[in-house]
């Protein structure tokens, strides 16, 4: 009994690590090497075959349409006095640049926050450990049909009792679980999820031999008895569309310029990279912006197979009662979303995915913000039903924290607030569902001056 947790101690590590990357300048801790690796997908050996699955699916590059919309789980680690960590405006920012990159990009996967948001305030975690911390911090903090990232203020390494570097994030391959830094670039969280969704470095094994390593020419092929396939379908990343290319941490500056002018691979072949994939390691990792068409396809494929995509895909039955809007996170003042005079929105409220019915719970509170750049400029707040399920809302305004209006609205289609003589400075909306009733519900909210 005791081997055999061992061995699970040592498998659920080096799912989160591989030995080989231990020595090398990495600052995303996600394995190439290990399980995720072993089985091989078929686009592996044909890249035609993505393609022909986004035809498949209706896929258009120049189209906007979105295929899942997928929630996400934050766990926040503080200090044991419940200082540090992420704030709720920190918490909306990592939502609303991870849809931002995945918007970008036209991946077809969007995100929305699960707003029970869970605290651990411990000082050991603070500093998490990579490998005797991280992984099982990855399998005892988990929700079920989420995606679970767990954010720390370091995430360090250590070797023979010496720190010897940090990582930016990591992903767990075992437990699909994701650790990163809360103070990182603002692409690093979409990195990590390209890994939870399929995704590998491009530079994946440029230091290894001509069997490893992926070749800078697209159509170079390997010459063995039963492999006559691309090298650049097989090696690498396992994607044409991306370009061959070293660990760009050592090669490009601060400007995304490539310094690797002299850097050749196996072949003789100087790299001719990309400095701005969100997959690859650039010194600047502000500079990363793109996922190519292969790796969108990579994503919605592995997105079709995972277990809950049924509660995902928006065209799927049991996916109705969790639509969320773009504008997810606004569940407190701290994460209120900005709505501008003259620009319409429509929210929803809908229900929170757990894989257990009875802990499936509602999101019933929605807060709103805008500014007033007068004094005594009226504005009106127009509410009306949406498409959906019309929702009975209690509406209340402030000023300065300060209640300056409340309203109920029942069985009328619209409704509005006016607010005669406004000072000028920032208003705050609040609508809050006021049933119980577990079926989605939206509205329309429009100010008016």
């Amino acid at each position: 009994m005791k081997k055999f947790l061992l061995l699970i101690i040592l498998v659920v590590i080096i799912a989160s690590t591989s030995f080989s990357q231990l020595f090398e300048n990495e600052n995303c801790g996600a394995n190439d090497n290990f399980i995720g690796n072993i089985f091989k997908h078929p686009w592996e050996k044909n890249n035609e075959l993505l393609l022909n699955y986004l035809d498949t699916i209706g896929y258009k590059t120049d189209t906007f349409k979105t295929f899942y919309i997928v929630p996400v789980k934050f766990w926040i680690y503080r200090k044991a006095d419940s200082t540090g960590g992420l704030n709720e405006k920190e918490i909306k920012g990592n939502i609303q640049y991870l849809n931002y990159y995945y918007s970008l990009n036209n991946t077809g996967i969007q995100f929305y926050l699960n707003p029970e948001i869970e605290y651990i305030n411990k000082n050991k975690y603070f500093f998490m450990r990579y490998i005797l911390q991280g992984p099982f911090q990855t399998f005892k903090h988990k929700t079920k049909g989420n995606i679970n990232i767990l954010f720390v203020d370091k995430l360090e390494l250590f070797k023979f009792g010496k720190k010897v570097k940090d990582y930016n994030g990591t992903f767990n391959t075992i437990s699909k679980g994701v650790i990163i830094c809360s103070k990182t670039s603002t692409s690093s969280l979409s990195h990590e999820i390209g890994h939870f969704f399929g995704l590998k470095h491009p530079h994946r094994h440029w230091k290894r031999g001509k069997r490893k390593q992926e070749s800078v020419d697209r159509d170079k092929r390997f010459h063995r008895i039963f492999n006559h396939k691309k090298n650049c379908e097989k090696n690498g990343d396992g994607l044409c569309d991306t370009p061959a290319e070293p660990d760009l941490t050592k090669y490009s500056d601060k400007n995304c310029k490539y310094t690797g002018w002299n850097v050749v691979d196996n072949w003789g072949v100087v790299y001719k990279p990309s400095t701005i994939n969100i997959m690859s390691y650039t010194k600047n990792r502000e500079c990363r912006n793109l996922f190519t068409k292969g790796q969108v396809a990579v994503m919605l494929k592995t997105a079709s197979k995972n277990k809950y995509s049924k509660y995902w895909d928006i065209n799927s039955a049991k996916s109705v009662n969790y639509k969320f809007d773009s504008f997810e996170p606004d569940f407190s003042v701290e994460s209120a979303s900005e709505i501008f005079i003259g620009s319409p929105q429509n929210h929803t409220f809908h229900l929170i995915y757990a894989k257990k019915k009875r802990n499936r719970s509602l999101d019933k509170e929605d807060w709103l913000y805008f500014l007033n750049k007068k004094d005594g400029q009226v504005f009106e707040i127009n509410i009306s039903s949406g498409k959906l399920k019309k929702a009975q809302l209690n509406i209340e305004v402030y000023f300065e924290n300060n209640l300056i209006e409340k309203k109920s609205i029942l069985n009328e289609k619209t409704s509005n607030i006016k607010i005669i003589n406004p000072k000028k400075g920032k208003y705050f909306i609040k609508i809050e569902k006021i049933s119980d009733e577990k079926s989605i519900t939206d509205y329309n909210i429009e100010i008016k001056e």
